[in-house]
């Protein structure tokens, strides 16, 4: 059975694991810019997003175990020429373990945080995703999302 549930400071070892395996991503898809080691979070930081009501975080579970979180954030805009006022649920980081994809966590994720966003009075939701994270992309477009805008580079 698959759950999502508010992320706990027990996650707290889970998330910095997946963190890890995320880099490993990342540094793959594109060491120009993402570095072999590292951290995005210390344990405090996690235990402190946790705890903060403007940083929503959850975890999917199958069965009662761990398989991956997702770690949100608010973002409240006032409106102001040209732009509409706006609530946001932007997701920062959503992982699941990589032996575990394809199982429909990903999707059970995104519809609770669709759901949550819902509840929230928020207006979208909202992530970025790297273009080389070509299973991220697919699982994002399956649940509706689609581009919003693009972000350009040449490298140097």
């Amino acid at each position: 059975m698959i759950t999502v549930e508010k992320a706990l400071p027990r996650d707290t070892a889970d998330v910095l694991s997946l963190l890890e395996e995320i880099l490993r991503i990342h540094h793959a898809g594109r060491p120009d810019i993402f570095s072999d080691h590292g951290a995005k979070y210390t344990a405090e930081d996690l235990e402190k997003l946790f705890s903060d009501p403007m940083t929503p975080s959850f975890t999917v579970r199958e069965d009662g175990a761990f398989r991956g979180y997702a770690l949100c954030r608010f973002v409240v805009s006032d409106g102001t020429p040209p732009r509409h006022a706006a609530k946001t649920l932007y997701i920062d980081d959503l992982c699941v373990l990589s032996d575990h994809r394809g199982k429909g966590l990903g999707s059970a994720m995104i519809e609770h945080l669709k759901a949550f966003a819902k509840e929230e009075n928020c207006d979208r939701v909202e992530l970025n995703v790297w273009e080389f994270n070509l299973g991220a992309m697919k699982l994002y477009q399956r649940c509706g999302f689609s581009t919003q805008r693009r972000q350009l580079e040449i490298k140097l």
